[in-house]
């Protein structure tokens, strides 16, 4: 067993080690912001994204977000870093996902929150939560040292999700993908220190901190914290405040990781979600005839839950529907409703808009809608990108510019 985690241990550094040479290899170029040498440090790779209005706003307002993301760290984990010229913020293309790092920038090791610019840009994270979560990883590792990189993932993973204040929309996200028919994210009975924990289980993680603070306080969950920095154990760490086994303290945590959920389902009306996404189907397909039930789902799903991840989504539909039923002012409303709650659906309703201008007639606004999502239908959307061209092309025509339909009805 000894040899097996050490092997895994192994494993671990040397993938850590390739994630540092791919940082160090051309992409780590300096470019944009340094703000207060010494204290503070910001930098944008060049790329396809730097000029998108996306990136521009993130850099624009990235020295207070970091701040605040710093301060929020504090006072949720009760740690100060010590060493904040040691801390970077960078922006990338061509990410595989948000993560924290070690990198050199010059001659001096930097810890690095490393922010993929594809992310922030097709709208696949929450940038001010994600930063928070990069940020409490740097924080504990510039206060731990390697003892941190030997922690088990629910303690590194599900400080960060509480940190950031993930869990919520986390769990929502849980119930939208079963709902819809996508991977069903892993049921919660497999443990916290389950052998089997992954990425799929960091709502878990960050519920075993919601519910230590919920029991014994925030005060009982930094000197936990304190205590694993100063290189104690989480569970032992854990199990000293709570008066509990070590044991004891991960079955509970485990607990309530399986209740949370069964009780965001009550809360979040699962039974009427699940039954709302089937009749949106059979409205959708019926012409937008026999919509009535669905309407009235919806609705009454929105009164319980009128700002939520989930809220988005049902407003999207709501405005599907009066598409549908052409009542476009309607559902011009909705579109702007669900990007109001959730900045990153951008694309789809800018998508969804220009149906809207179609349908009225005014092709002009249609054409730019499209047009300005066609970069990011390209690459991501490969379906939505064949939908675009067939209606840029309809567009082109109607609007006089037989050179452009050309190339949009190949």
């Amino acid at each position: 067993m000894r040899t097996y985690l050490r092997l895994l241990n192994s494993v671990f550094f040397l993938a850590w080690l390739l994630a540092n040479a791919a940082c160090q290899h051309g992409r780590m170029r300096v470019l944009d912001v340094r703000l207060e040498k010494g204290l503070d440090q910001s930098y944008h790779e060049t790329g396809q994204y730097r000029e998108h209005e996306k990136i521009q706003h993130v850099l624009k307002h990235l020295p207070e977000m970091r701040a605040e993301s710093l301060a929020l760290i504090a006072s949720r984990t009760g740690l100060a870093v010590s060493h904040p010229d040691r801390l970077a913020v960078v922006l990338l293309d061509k990410q595989p996902a948000c993560y924290a790092t070690k990198t050199l920038i010059g001659k001096e090791e930097t810890l690095t929150a490393v922010l993929d610019t594809e992310a922030i840009v097709f709208g696949h994270m929450n940038t001010a939560q994600v930063l928070s979560h990069e940020l409490t990883h740097l924080v504990m590792l510039e206060l731990a040292g390697d003892w941190y990189l030997r922690l088990p993932q629910w303690f590194r993973e599900g400080s960060a999700v509480w940190v950031a204040d993930q869990i919520r929309e986390l769990g929502e996200r849980i119930l939208i993908h079963s709902v819809i028919g996508e991977k069903y994210i892993r049921r919660f009975d497999n443990g916290i220190d389950n052998a089997n924990h992954g990425i799929d289980d960091y709502l878990e993680d960050g519920l075993a901190f919601a519910w230590f603070e919920q029991e014994y306080g925030i005060k009982a969950v930094q000197r936990s914290i304190a205590a694993v920095m100063a290189g104690e154990k989480p569970d032992r760490a854990f199990a000293r405040e709570s008066g509990l086994t070590s044991a004891a303290v991960l079955d509970k945590m485990s607990r309530h990781a399986a209740a949370y959920l069964k009780d965001l389902e009550e809360e979040v009306e699962y039974s009427v979600l699940r039954s709302s996404w089937r009749n949106f189907s059979l409205c959708m397909e019926d012409a937008g005839k026999e919509c009535a039930p669905v309407l009235a789902q919806l609705n009454r799903l929105l009164q319980k839950q009128p700002d939520s991840f989930l809220a988005a989504g049902i407003w999207f539909r709501l405005g599907r529907i009066h598409w549908r039923q052409d009542r476009l002012k309607e559902a011009a409303a909705a579109f702007e409703t669900s990007r109001r709650l959730r900045p990153f659906l951008h694309y789809r309703v800018l998508f969804r808009l220009g149906e809207v201008h179609i349908k009225a007639k005014r092709f002009q606004q249609a054409r730019k809608n499209f047009e300005k999502i066609m970069p990011i239908c390209v690459k991501f959307q490969p379906q939505m990108r064949e939908a675009l061209r067939k209606r840029l092309c309809r567009i082109y025509q109607t609007l006089g510019l037989p050179e452009k339909a050309r190339q949009n009805c190949q």
